[in-house]
């Protein structure tokens, strides 16, 4: 038992991954076709093949509208981004200053308390982004997290229009 606590205190951060990774696979696998399109009638043999083609027939369920939630107070910021690298965060780099664990949506501030509801609408519209950690330098800045090193790089530094919740 001893044994088993001590692998998985030492490779949580392998399994943090290996859950996302099979979490993503999860999502990607083919949903099974509806009934309506396996008892679409075989189209005969003398028509066009454009006709043959079976799509299936999708409804759209009608989901209820989420009024937008008016900003607070806007503020312009330097905005760069990060990953959960060793080299770029500390020895745990999937666990936020907060304690949480890092996920899309979070972003680090040293000027805004843990908890905080930010939008960056000319970047990403009405997402809403969670204030979880904190960066190594201070000043009128935030940090993105990013799922690689590419997105966080590609990001680079950007002086963006940032609404508080």
């Amino acid at each position: 038992m001893i044994r088993l606590r001590r692998f998985f205190r030492r490779n949580k951060h392998k399994l943090y991954v290996s859950l996302s990774l099979l979490s993503l696979v999860n999502f990607m696998v083919p949903q099974p076709v509806s009934a309506k399109v396996a008892a679409a009638p075989l189209p005969s043999i003398g028509t066009p093949v454009v006709e043959q083609l079976v799509t299936p027939v999708v409804t759209a369920a009608k989901l209820p509208t989420i009024p937008s939630i008016p900003a607070k107070r806007t503020m312009r910021v330097t905005a760069t981004a990060y990953t959960s690298t060793v080299a770029e965060c500390d020895s745990d780099p999937f666990t936020t200053a907060s304690g949480a664990k890092t996920a899309d949506g979070v972003i680090a501030a040293n000027g805004l308390p843990f908890g905080t509801k930010v939008r960056i609408p000319d970047y990403f519209g009405d997402k809403v982004f969670t204030v979880l950690d904190r960066m190594g330098r201070g000043g009128n800045r935030i940090d993105i997290w990013m799922t690689n090193r590419h997105q966080a790089l590609e990001w680079g530094v950007r002086n963006v229009k940032m609404e508080i919740l």
